[in-house]
């Protein structure tokens, strides 16, 4: 027998002690649905995962007001010019209590269905007059529309990015942020404007990370952001920021409270309020965007936007066609169109302009769809709907990037490549590689199944190729069933570039993987190629086995071991668990798990243990849950720790599941490689489930 020391520590204290290391990002992607069968070829079936598209749409009468009781059959929907069968449909009423009723029998679909709104203060370009203005009616908005399960949030940009409060449910909170002075600084908010170019371009790049962390939210998500345009923005970092909010689906909702006079001092008042679609015909063009209405040409120009090369695809204006001034809300009101929010211009009235954007975040329809596009190429579709109710005026989002596991390799002469090294006897060992899986269930006969994976190569030849050509990895996964047929599969390239399109995680020599399969219970064969440029390839495989979750009685997933952790982005880190995607099951109290691929660690940190029990019959509040954890060596000596009360680590999950999260401080046993066994018991039941993993300590 070997014995050690069974102090333990909270998951939070592990966090505050730094060992804050580099975190394996997830990939997010769309609440999923059911299975679907697809025919790859005449001799093989593959099974391929099909996502729920949703899409949330306003529907106006003439006068502005809501238009209620719409049936599916009142619309229709096309993705890139094809008509689609609407699967669902979803009425969301924020003055009725039951926000209401969903076709999907969500049982989280009051969560799914909370407004989740960012408030911005672009103070660097406002004026000192205008500023008290936009607060008081920002706190106006926020005392008439916040309700019971909304999350609101407040930045202000002023010289930086400053968040003032993350998202929370208590009014009071947001209302004090909102009323926090925008800078110590001596210098008053409003002088900033003449930096010009600098201001527009940072301000543009601080928004598309701000952006990029409310990706993992459910809910109604919209950045209501005030400013008076991005003088001088790029065209790129503009592009990344509607690509960004198009992948979190987040709208925007931008006012500019006013234009100043040519002569200077305070403008004269206005409350010209500008509806999308009647701008004028200058815009933005965005590369490989969709055409973005009748008064947003994509061939156009604007001179707001600094251009340093013609997108292709693109008819460039000649120099007496280019406006000589930029034009306020140019960006402003292309961000809010294609975003499927709105744009008020120049109004004197703020509060009337909130109060009917909250209108639209309060009154919508949610359209759901199962995609009839075979291609998984993560790329934007266009989407388009329209109804046959007279006088009615839609606004929705113009477009979504496929999230389903991307299959962008299909067809290529990578795949062929791919294919070939996967079905051959012999591994390939010219790119050392390691994958590890796990499962978490999502329904009775649908599992999730995370891969992670880690290349292993030798930097100095394709990183000499790579400053020339750049760098890349072709990457393919598959997972076989018990007949050896292909059950699911995901192929994509990693971009290993330095900047906002690199993919992977890497080093000379090393580069880590994220993605995911979705599978039924049952035995499979994972199996991950790969290939360089200099078509090098490795190839891993793992044997994987799911079993039925419990019809009745606790069941529970795989067992995960990390001494990686990282805090989520400030923004979302006290958001409910319900209010974040479920794709992502290594979420635990405001941190993101980061799982080992090895699962080799160092004896001198304390082990985070994570996993989720299901089917629990017991209320939360009679629950009673106790972990016994043993370790166990090579020669079969085993060491049992003392019993470790869970209820104060368990966190509710989304379908009625609990998350497990505890550290355990290994400092004190010997090196070798061990089984970790964990027994969790509920008290009152008497029931109990146990998982294990494989663990080398050094």
């Amino acid at each position: 027998m070997f014995t050690l020391d069974s102090g333990w520590h909270s998951v939070r204290a592990i966090a505050r002690s730094a060992i804050l290391l580099s975190a394996l990002i997830l990939l997010i992607f769309q609440r999923p649905s059911n299975l679907a069968l697809g025919q790859a070829s005449s001799t093989e079936t593959i099974r391929v995962q099909v996502d729920l598209v949703t899409i949330e749409v306003t529907a106006q009468d003439r006068k502005g007001k809501p238009i209620p009781d719409l049936k599916k059959e009142d619309f229709k929907l096309y993705e890139d010019g094809r008509q689609q069968e609407i699967a669902t449909l979803d009425i969301v009423n924020c003055d009725e209590q039951t926000r209401g009723s969903s076709t999907r029998g969500d049982p989280f679909s009051d969560a799914a269905r909370a407004k989740v709104v960012l408030i911005v203060f672009e103070d660097g370009s406002t004026a000192p007059w205008e500023i008290k203005t936009v607060r008081e009616a920002a706190e106006i908005y926020v005392r008439r529309n916040m309700r019971p399960g909304d999350w609101m949030g407040v930045a202000v940009y002023w010289r930086t990015l400053t968040i003032t409060q993350n998202f929370t449910q208590d009014p009071a909170k947001v209302i004090e942020a909102v009323r926090k002075p925008a800078s110590s600084s001596d210098a008053s908010p409003g002088s900033v404007v003449s930096i010009g170019q600098n201001l527009g371009l940072n301000f543009l790049r601080s928004l598309i990370p701000l952006t990029s962390s409310l990706e993992p939210t459910k809910g109604r998500k919209a950045i209501i952001l005030f400013s008076n345009d991005f003088p001088h923005p790029s065209v790129q970092h503009f592009e990344k920021l509607v690509e960004t909010a198009r992948k979190a689906n987040v709208s925007f909702y931008t006012l500019t409270p006013r234009r100043a006079s040519a002569g200077g001092g305070k403008p004269r008042a206005s409350n010209r309020v500008t509806p999308l679609g009647s701008a004028p015909t200058r815009a933005l063009y965005l590369r490989g965007s969709l055409p973005l209405g009748a008064s947003f040409a994509a061939s156009s120009f604007t001179a707001g936007i600094q251009a340093t090369s013609q997108p292709p695809g693109t008819v460039p204006l000649s120099p007496e066609q280019r406006p000589q001034e930029p034009h306020a809300g140019d960006c402003l009101r292309t961000l809010s169109e294609v975003t499927g929010g709105g744009f008020v211009q120049e109004s004197s009235d703020l509060t009337a302009a909130l109060d009917s954007f909250n209108q639209e975040l309060c009154q919508y329809y949610i359209l759901g769809y199962q995609s009839t596009n075979p291609k998984r190429d993560g790329r934007l579709h266009k989407i388009e709907i329209k109804t046959s109710v007279k006088g009615a005026r839609l606004k929705h989002r113009t477009g979504y990037y496929d999230s389903r596991p991307a299959d962008a390799l299909a067809g290529t002469n990578g795949e062929k490549s791919l294919l070939g090294a996967l079905t051959s006897p012999t591994p390939a060992t010219q790119l050392p590689l390691v994958i590890r899986s796990f499962y978490f269930y999502e329904a009775t006969n649908q599992v999730w199944i995370p891969i992670f994976g880690r290349i292993h190569r030798d930097g100095g030849e394709l990183k000499n190729k790579a400053a020339r050509s750049g760098s890349a990895i072709d990457l393919m996964g598959v997972a076989y069933g018990e007949d050896g047929r292909v059950v699911a599969r995901f192929s994509r390239t990693l971009n290993l570039e330095s900047g906002p399109e690199r993919q992977g995680a890497s080093t000379d020599k090393d580069i880590t993987f994220s993605s995911y399969l979705k599978l039924r219970p049952g035995k499979y064969q994972l199996k991950v190629a790969a290939s360089d440029l200099q078509g090098r390839m490795g190839t891993a495989d793992q044997n994987l086995t799911v079993p039925p979750l419990p019809s009745s009685g606790p069941g529970v997933s795989s067992l995960v071991v990390s001494q990686t952790i990282e805090p989520l982005p400030e923004l979302i880190r006290d958001m409910q668990i319900g209010l974040l995607n479920e794709t992502d099951p290594l979420i635990y109290r405001g941190h993101q798990i980061s799982a080992s691929i090895d699962n080799t660690f160092s004896r001198q940190k304390p082990l985070l243990i994570l996993y989720r029990i299901y089917n629990l019959n017991t209320e939360e509040s009679n629950r009673s849950l106790i972990a016994n954890v043993r370790l166990v060596d090579e020669k079969g000596e085993s060491a049992l720790l003392r019993p470790i009360r869970l209820n104060k680590v368990a966190q509710p999950g989304v379908r009625g599941e609990v998350i497990i999260g505890f550290s355990l401080p290994v400092a004190d046993v010997r090196p070798g490689k061990y089984r970790l066994h964990v027994e969790t018991l509920e008290e009152t039941t008497r029931q109990s489930v146990t998982c294990e993993a494989e663990i080398i300590l050094e």
